[in-house]
């Protein structure tokens, strides 16, 4: 399973709307954070309280974009 987000600073909000999703099923997940100034440290931790057990990187090709399996 896979989610991809670019939804112009609505991340955070998919986010914690997609929680129960996240945690049952565990899906790959690819996000935009750079629409907010608080987007590259408030995102991941939003990941890390739904699923501590996710490895967040950001993506090799875009430092704008985390990458979370």
């Amino acid at each position: 399973d896979f989610i991809k987000m670019d939804t112009e600073g609505y991340e955070e909000n998919i986010l914690l709307g997609a929680k129960e999703t996240i945690k049952r099923w565990k899906p790959i997940l690819s996000f935009s954070a750079y629409h907010k100034p608080t987007d590259k440290e408030r995102l991941p931790k939003i990941v890390k309280s739904i699923r501590p057990d996710y490895k967040i990187t950001l993506n090799k090709f875009s430092e704008e974009d985390f990458y979370c399996e």
